[in-house]
């Protein structure tokens, strides 16, 4: 088993961690008996349950198991590899009808989990070999288990730890919002805390919401910025917005739009971030180079050229992007009608310093802006 202690080969061993086990059900000889044992208890179960006695049942469960048991526990490869004896006579002494119902449910076998859950098998309840059924279903990301368990677990809510039943639902929500594909289990997992448990911490919801963001999990982080959030996590989030490091353009403008539509983010407002940048939202994606976020605050209908100061002077977001040489930023501000004079003179004056081929280009684009600005004053009048 020494073969497996570095890390590339022991994520390859767990990846097969199923072939392995079905090997051992079959050897008389060779690695720890531990998971091999465990298993057969459960298969024997299985095959009472469920009436069964075809040897071709058996295999089948057998192999299931096995395949299953990855998802199980953090602990499988230790159980797998090296178990020490307190390990093995602990979980030996554990109840078989909770290994049955966590190895049930990383089957995704409704029957034997319908089963062991009308027998009173709490989604709760720990042993020391699995960790709980109902972490197990959000590991293995089924939605229809994980309502299923918390919709019998609503029954016994009176009775239960509360206390503990965070600890386990926020190991849940590790497990679901791990990679891409289980927020809709998250989803479920916090609309039943909200509902039954005392809401989460702040730093915990901040901690969801930004994972959301960086997984893009539109759905996810809607439905938590509608469950509410306090003054200053508001103001946290503003200055995640601000903070241009976080996460790049498209977090920044899938952030900032979730905020803009819930009243969190107040585009007519200036806003300051920890490094000392102040601006509209405007000026911000301007410095961002960010399109779809310029995009959103122009459609809202606020100053093409920005917000005004306390003096009464405009940000003139146009003249940023010339200074940046952003020629889709700058054909965007233009497209929208911002005023291209300020950044026209600029470049004139030699306020702007850019290479002679770059400030031609801006000077006939901003020039060819200008032209058809008067025309249409002249129109207008």
């Amino acid at each position: 088993m020494n073969k497996y202690v570095h890390p590339p080969a022991k994520k390859l061993f767990l990846q097969h961690l199923g072939l392995y086990l079905g090997y051992r059900m079959e050897a008389a000889n060779g690695a720890p008996t531990l998971l091999p044992t465990l298993i057969r208890r459960v298969i024997d179960q299985f095959m009472t349950v469920t009436n069964r006695t075809s040897d071709v049942v058996r295999a089948s469960y057998t192999q299931q198991a096995c395949d299953a048991i990855k998802y199980c526990s953090p602990n499988a490869y230790a159980h797998a590899t090296a178990p020490t004896v307190l390990t093995c006579k602990n979980v030996a002494n554990d109840p078989l009808d909770t290994c049955c119902l966590v190895i049930a449910t990383a089957m995704k076998d409704n029957q034997l989990v319908d089963y062991y859950l009308s027998h009173g098998v709490s989604v709760w309840s720990t042993t020391r070999a699995f960790d709980q059924p109902i972490a197990v279903a959000a590991m293995v990301r089924s939605v229809e288990l994980v309502s299923r368990f918390l919709e019998h677990a609503e029954s016994g809510l009176a009775e239960t730890n509360k206390a503990k039943a965070k600890v386990i639902l926020a190991k849940c929500m590790t497990s679901a919002t791990t990679g891409t594909k289980g927020w809709e289990v998250a989803i479920v997992l916090t609309d039943w805390w909200y509902r039954h448990l005392p809401r989460p911490k702040p730093e915990t919801i901040l901690q969801w919401i930004y994972q959301a963001v960086d997984s893009r999990a539109a759905e996810f982080l809607h439905r938590i910025l509608d469950h509410g959030i306090t003054l200053t996590m508001k103001a946290d989030l503003v200055r995640r917005v601000y903070q241009t490091y976080c996460g790049g353009a498209e977090s920044q403008d899938f952030l900032a739009g979730a905020l803009v539509d819930r009243g969190i983010l107040d585009m007519s407002k200036f806003h300051h971030d920890a490094r000392g940048f102040s601006g509209s939202l405007l000026a911000l994606a301007v410095k961002m180079s960010n399109i779809p976020l310029a995009r959103r605050y122009l459609d809202s209908g606020l100053g093409r050229n920005g917000l005004r100061n306390q003096k009464g002077e405009y940000e003139w977001p146009l003249i940023r992007a010339v200074e940046k040489a952003d020629d889709d930023m700058v054909k965007l501000l233009l497209e929208y009608g911002t005023s291209p004079y300020p950044a026209l003179s600029w470049i004139r004056v030699g306020a702007i310093v850019l290479d002679w081929k770059t400030e031609q280009r801006f000077k006939a684009l901003l020039s060819a802006a200008t032209y058809d600005a008067r025309k249409e004053w002249r129109r207008d009048r």
